[in-house]
């Protein structure tokens, strides 16, 4: 299964909405702490920080499960997702943002849609293995597309994700909306 999701803003700039096949299925909203709350339709919360492990970087953001599923603890906190400098690892295997997939030109990337790809032999294990120097030169790593990134403001933003990252879907459509709102306009 393949699922598109839809990221629009709303005309209150703190509230943005998340829909799939036109069905609104979640609400991104800033918080005080300029950390972001999205809310599920179905009752399930995360927060989506761009601080990551005590620490702010471009295109960062660490996404924790507000709500232990079908209770009322808003305390659990459990890690979902940790972004870190457009690299992602899920499943034991590591996913790049903005990066263009193996086998086409680079030429064709210059505009446009943006993929997210699976680096299969990306040679670490852990997040927190990455040096400095080997996340300057992530660009030149590519891999398999995964996913979609196109668009964004007020026509919207779409991300486009195939099945290996759909028990991540929503969480990761909400950050790419965030980060690239973040980054585009800084």
């Amino acid at each position: 299964m393949v699922t598109d999701y839809f990221v629009k803003e709303t005309n209150n700039p703190w509230r943005t909405r998340i829909y799939i096949d036109e069905e609104e299925v979640a609400e991104i909203r800033t918080r005080e702490d300029l950390t972001y709350l999205l809310s599920a339709k179905n009752g399930d919360e995360w927060t989506l920080n761009a601080r990551v492990h005590g620490e702010i970087r471009p295109f960062s953001m660490a996404v924790n499960q507000s709500k232990a599923q079908g209770t009322r603890d808003l305390t659990s906190g459990r890690t979902v997702l940790i972004i870190r400098d457009q690299l992602f690892l899920h499943n034991g295997k590591f996913y790049t943002l903005a990066s263009a997939p193996e086998g086409r030109p680079l030429k064709e990337f210059l505009l446009g849609k943006r993929y997210i790809c699976r680096l299969d032999n990306f040679p670490f294990s852990d997040l927190t293995e990455i040096d400095h120097e080997t996340m300057s030169r992530l660009k030149r790593f590519r891999g398999a597309a995964v996913g979609e990134l196109e668009g964004l403001g007020k026509e919207g933003h779409r991300v486009h994700l195939s099945d290996e990252l759909e028990d991540i879907g929503l969480p990761l459509a909400a950050s790419c909306y965030l980060l690239y709102l973040l980054y585009s306009t800084a």
